[in-house]
């Protein structure tokens, strides 16, 4: 991957293609945990919004292309590697027992 520096703003608003050629919708926001994990929040088509971990992203240019087997998961869902909150989808780390973008509690 490039070495690159992005602003939010030049995130904002891209469009995000899974590598099989999906369209999984545009970047709302982008949060990170105290931890250095960093969340692409992407709303989708129908107005819902997901998390993407940075380590899904293949490349960024006019588009934010993301790897095409990485799950993409909604709020409340996890899979092996990344825990989300349940309340804003944000990428937490294994041992977060509150939100670093919401401060909710996920006891």
């Amino acid at each position: 991957m490039s070495s690159k520096a992005f602003r939010k703003e030049d995130i904002e608003g891209k469009t995000v293609i899974e590598t099989s050629g999906k369209v999984g919708g545009k970047v709302k926001d982008v949060t990170f945990s105290l931890d250095g994990a960093i969340t692409f929040i992407v709303v989708k088509d129908d107005g819902t919004e997901r998390p993407i971990s940075l380590k899904q992203v293949v490349g960024i240019s006019d588009h934010v292309i993301v790897r095409g087997d990485a799950p993409m998961t909604s709020p409340g869902m996890t899979t092996s590697a990344v825990q989300v909150c349940k309340f804003c989808g944000s990428e937490l780390s294994p041992t977060s027992t509150w939100c670093p973008r919401c401060g909710k509690s996920q006891a």
